[in-house]
């Protein structure tokens, strides 16, 4: 008989409360936009990490078995988790759609296949709840030097197994141009170098020291680098694809939509903003991140000031028919970067007939790739392999 407490529970109700009452609060997060900073980032784990919370609501449910208020306990554990996995019963639907979605776009595009490297077959797979195995990937560091004699870092992903040439990709790191580095979510690097790709991960000088156009001529004056180096990393240097999160997705439109870097067969933005001006007059949750300090920081001061600037640096007002097809994924709750951004950025690639594909995923926030095996991670990986295949590959597999 469980051994009763001052106030008539037990250690095992306690435990219980304690447990269930934290989780059941979070879980919230899986359907409300987050309020503050700290909260969007425990939403991203909530929404993308759920199923490993389930686990901890069984057992409170587990530890309510006979106490005073069970049933009201398992009541709760009962909604939490419901709420916790409700980003994949969304994902379930979502994940029927996009098949027909992509192959409207794009033509019908079958998995690519890889020896010793399984790809994401279906928009979801739960067999991937849990992560797979990959090859052995080989990092290599590396330094350049850019406009101010200062030495940016970059790594060089490489599966150890295979030889010969492989296209490029450039993943190109978030953090609002003022912070974040070339180990941000290394976790799609492993996987891209394991599925046949060369990876470099790069850098640039960051805000406020450095302001544009600094962070877009870093990234094409180390592109131009990396192009130099093609033949010793082996990689062909006209099979580009630039891949960028938020700030880097907005860098990565910035330099394949110029056109001053050759060879850029596509450009992946994930949650990336694509027009300064309109972000500037439509601020995101100040209590989450205070969009005019970060532009003010960016581009040195506000539109009237800096009209030059907030122009320049508005990847949407470079849209011709000729920039590189593009893959957007954007949350329709991010917080930090309105979707409306990808949106916008779509209709006009619409507008010049450029080959294009929106990816909206309506549970996910900003980050929302972070577990690449989650909900979102999943569509994630869905749609960039079959991107991939078509930018990079698809003249080589019409040879075969």
């Amino acid at each position: 008989m469980e051994k009763k407490g001052a106030k008539g529970m037990g250690w095992q109700a306690w435990a219980a409360w304690i447990l269930l009452l934290p989780l059941a609060l979070m879980s919230l997060l899986s359907i409300f936009r987050a309020p503050t900073n700290i909260l969007w980032l425990l939403s991203v784990g909530v929404i993308e990490w759920g199923h490993w919370l389930v686990l901890v609501v069984g057992v409170g449910c587990f530890l309510a078995r006979g106490a005073t208020f069970s049933h009201g306990l398992w009541g709760i554990g009962i909604v939490t988790g419901l709420l916790l996995l409700s980003p994949w019963m969304r994902a379930s639907v979502l994940g029927r759609e996009l098949p027909k979605a992509f192959e409207k776009a794009w033509g019908k595009q079958p998995p690519l296949h890889v020896q010793g490297a399984f790809g994401q077959e279906r928009p979801l797979m739960l067999g991937r709840l849990w992560g797979v195995g990959s090859p052995k990937v080989r990092v290599r560091r590396e330094e350049v030097t850019v406009g101010d004699g200062k030495k940016l870092p970059l790594e060089i992903y490489r599966r150890v197994d295979v030889t010969g040439v492989q296209p490029l990709v450039v993943v190109i790191h978030g953090g609002a141009w003022k912070r974040g580095d070339i180990h941000q979510l290394p976790a799609v690097n492993h996987y891209l170098a394991a599925r046949g790709f060369t990876v470099a991960s790069i850098t640039y000088r960051l805000a406020p020291k450095y302001q544009f156009p600094a962070q877009r001529d870093d990234v094409e004056h180390t592109i131009r680098w990396l192009q130099s180096k093609a033949k010793e990393f082996q990689f062909d240097p006209q099979k580009l694809v630039l891949l960028g999160r938020s700030a880097g997705a907005h860098l990565a439109l910035l330099v394949g939509y110029r056109g001053a870097i050759k060879g850029v067969r596509g450009v992946v933005d994930l949650y990336g903003p694509t027009d300064m001006n309109w972000s500037w007059g439509h601020p995101s949750n100040p209590w989450v991140i205070s969009t005019p300090g970060t532009l003010g920081e960016f581009l040195g001061g506000t539109p009237k000031k800096k009209k030059a600037a907030y122009d320049a640096a508005s990847p949407l007002y470079l849209v011709q028919k000729n920039v590189p097809p593009t893959l957007m994924i954007h949350g329709f709750r991010d917080e930090l970067v309105s979707y409306k951004q990808s949106r916008r950025l779509a209709k006009k690639l619409q507008e010049h007939g450029v080959k294009h594909f929106l990816l909206e995923i309506p549970w996910a926030s900003h980050g929302c790739e972070a577990n690449l095996f989650g909900p979102s991670g999943q569509m994630y990986l869905y749609a960039l392999e079959r991107f991939l295949r078509v930018v990079a590959l698809e003249k080589e597999q019409k040879k075969k």
